[in-house]
């Protein structure tokens, strides 16, 4: 039995430490607003004039989910988005089959009628812009939490050409996440957003072992 216990722990520490580590892009904003700001975009067909500056990134240490997190009152013109730090581009190949997840709650709403089908997320790769359009309506006052997994078949081109999708991953130049879905005034808030790397299978495999063997040692000694 304890061999069993001694080769239990050694698939576990072989699958950590064999294993690359591909550490999740994450903000929490428990501590401020970790360097995300605005970028606005303007549809063709806008007739009023651009912004001057792009509005600020707003702050609150409690509210979130949970503690911190940041939002945006509607600045009134185009659809301004929350935009992520320099730290968070580059070469994205290492999550091609992970996620990309966030918390999102809108709140003075003006009309909710008016709901526009906003992409979530815009992930820039140079010229190239891919989009996670989102079909759920979020509720107000609450919040929503949003996951998509990173494969071509759930993003869409929304600017340039057909690049392959592992190509467009590999060069990520800007990404924004949706800070406004409504025509009228709203105010956005977000939290929690993640970029995460797909376990690899062999390392999972071994990990599920060792934690089995543990388990099965520990109900035979009680």
């Amino acid at each position: 039995m304890k061999q069993f216990l001694i080769v239990s722990l050694l698939l576990i520490l072989l699958c950590i430490s064999n294993s690359p580590v591909y550490a999740s892009l994450m903000s929490n904003f428990n501590l401020g607003d970790e360097g995300w700001t605005t970028r606005t975009y303007y549809s063709p067909t806008n007739t009023n004039p651009p912004l001057t500056s792009e509005p600020p990134v707003l702050w609150s240490g409690s509210g979130g989910n949970p503690d911190g997190y940041i939002y945006l009152p509607d600045p009134g013109n185009g659809s301004t988005q929350f935009k992520a730090p320099n730290t968070w581009m580059g070469d994205w190949t290492s999550y091609i089959g992970g996620t990309f997840s966030f918390d999102l709650m809108v709140s003075e709403i003006q009309d909710s009628s008016a709901y526009q089908n906003i992409p979530n997320i815009y992930i820039h790769s140079g010229s190239v812009i891919l989009a996670w359009r989102e079909t759920i309506t979020p509720m107000e006052d609450e919040w929503t939490h949003f996951e998509r997994t990173l494969s071509s078949p759930f993003w869409e081109i929304w600017y340039g050409d057909g690049r392959a999708f592992d190509e467009l991953m590999a060069n990520v130049t800007e990404v924004t996440v949706r800070g406004e879905s409504f025509d009228g005034y709203d105010v956005f808030g977000v939290d929690n957003i993640r970029v995460s790397p797909v376990p690899e299978p062999t390392t999972m495999i071994l990990f599920s072992i060792g934690l089995l063997g543990l388990v099965g040692f520990n109900r035979k000694n009680k």
